[in-house]
């Protein structure tokens, strides 16, 4: 079994057949790789960035060096060579000399670029650095702050039981979602403990609640809930946007706060999108029933049917398309008519980049899909054909018309 499984960047970019792949993608490298990538999605992310980095450095200008650094540089080559013999058989000796030449070349010129004191040199590379550098989309990232103050980093925590608390066990399982399960049957309890899951720029995650109930977080987003529901209802606070699938039980309705605003309901489909920097509150829902109300107004909403808290306080109840108000659960973006501005909302936080604009941007409306997982580069290339125009720089985006 090969060790690729295990490897960081830093492995990634002195392997030989993954430089092969980078330079020339051979009909071996090319299958064997696309099946890599298939099969180890959880390695992904330090794949690409080892591919990102290895393509910046070849596109990266050629610059004349003195013929000591050469000299420097081709005894590293000849080092590596050596050091080369103990890798895996499965390559021809004329194609390891190759593929080690070739990395300890480019370390090398690396070094000698910025090593050296032509400030030339280093701000191009930064420019093509900044420029070649796809940015990514965002993952399942989050932080679980307990009862106690304590925090755990989710992405980053081993699969297996992360906390208990009085009764509760916290579970991260092995798809990645966190779950509470509850060993207390009576019911009883001497106090009520609470959790705050929190999603960055660019994070997302799932979770299960210890009544049952599943809940999906979008990027910047967070849910204060206790670990296990005890009284009359089942009360949680939402910032930013969640989808939540709620357990049945008509004796303890379940409560989501937002600000001012409520939903209750007992058992049902819907998602609250709650930014700070959207125009309105927008509960939508897809099964079942619920009830939003704010500052005594109160809306009894249907399956397809949107109540809208808006800034002024009034509360408004339209048809919407639900398969686009959650599409970003189901792993994409979905714009019926939306302007620049209203796609870009959803591209900065997902991508974690400041949105900059510039000029008299169009008023044009913008109606399609793209999938999540797509890097922003292959994102814009869509948005493009719409004549507005965008330029990345390091984690910012400008648009212009």
């Amino acid at each position: 079994m090969n060790p690729y499984h295990t490897y960081n960047t830093e492995q990634f970019l002195n392997d030989p057949f993954f430089i092969e792949w980078v330079q020339k993608h051979t009909p071996e490298s090319e299958l064997f790789w696309s099946n890599w990538q298939n099969t180890n999605p959880e390695n992904l992310s330090l794949f690409k960035e080892a591919e990102i980095q290895l393509r910046t450095i070849l596109s990266a200008k050629r610059v004349d060096i003195s013929s000591d650094i050469q000299d420097e540089v081709w005894e590293r080559i000849q080092s590596s060579i050596q050091a080369e013999k103990k890798l895996r058989n499965i390559y021809s000796s004329r194609t390891k000399w190759l593929a080690a030449a070739s990395i300890v070349l480019l370390v090398g010129l690396a070094y000698w670029f910025w090593q050296s004191p032509s400030k030339e040199i280093k701000k191009e590379l930064q420019i093509a650095s900044s420029q070649n550098k796809p940015i990514l989309p965002g993952g399942n990232k989050a932080l679980l702050t307990l009862a106690d103050g304590s925090t755990i980093v989710l992405d980053s925590a081993m699969d297996g039981t992360l906390s208990t608390q009085g009764t509760v066990k916290v579970i991260k399982l092995d798809d990645g979602k966190l779950a509470y399960q509850d060993a207390n049957t009576s019911g009883n309890a001497i106090e009520m403990t609470y959790n705050t899951i929190s999603t960055p720029r660019g994070g997302q995650y799932k979770l299960l609640l210890a009544d049952g109930t599943a809940v999906w977080l979008n990027a910047e987003s967070s849910l204060r809930f206790p670990t296990q529901f005890l009284g009359k209802d089942r009360t949680v606070a939402l910032t930013g946007e969640g989808y939540f699938e709620v357990a049945k039980n008509a004796a303890m309705p379940f409560k989501v706060q937002v600000d001012d605003m409520e939903v209750k309901v007992l058992g049902t489909h819907f998602n609250v999108n709650a930014y700070a920097d959207e125009k309105a509150i927008k509960t939508t829902l897809l099964e079942g029933s619920v009830e939003v109300s704010s500052n005594s107004q109160n809306k009894k909403i249907k399956p397809g049917e949107q109540a809208k808290l808006a800034d002024n306080g009034s509360l408004l109840v339209s048809h919407v398309d639900v398969s686009e108000v959650v599409a970003w659960k189901e792993g994409y973006f979905s714009f019926n008519n939306a302007n620049i501005k209203e796609v870009m909302l959803q591209l900065s936080r997902w991508y974690d980049i400041e949105v900059v604009y510039s000029g008299n941007i169009t008023n044009r409306k913008f109606s399609g899909s793209i999938a999540r997982n797509s890097d922003l580069k292959e994102v814009l290339t869509i948005l493009k054909e719409t004549d507005i125009h965008f330029k990345i720089e390091g984690k910012r985006l400008l648009v212009s018309p």
